[in-house]
């Protein structure tokens, strides 16, 4: 059923793992107590800074949460969606 000797090699390719989080980078520091137990890890202003950038296409504002080249595989993702809100992975 299951090959354990196989499953417990490093397969031949050559991969990175990549994750990025929207988390909210206020919280830096337990030293600091005003910006560690901030939990705002969501845009509702350009001041907010949980993303990468912000772009513009089409009139409508994009945050990037990540950058990436070459292939890859958006394994995971949990999103509390907003009505009229979308996701687009390119």
């Amino acid at each position: 059923m299951v090959d354990r000797n196989a499953i417990a090699k490093f397969p031949v390719t050559l991969f990175y793992l990549k994750q990025q989080s929207s988390y909210n980078r206020a919280s830096v520091t337990s030293n600091e107590p005003v910006g560690w137990f901030t939990n705002k890890d969501f845009n509702s202003s350009d001041a907010d800074h949980n993303f990468v950038r912000i772009e513009e296409k089409n009139g409508e504002k994009e945050w990037v949460l990540m950058d990436h080249e070459d292939a890859g595989a958006i394994v995971r993702s949990w999103m509390p969606w907003k009505p009229g809100r979308s996701f687009s992975p390119y």
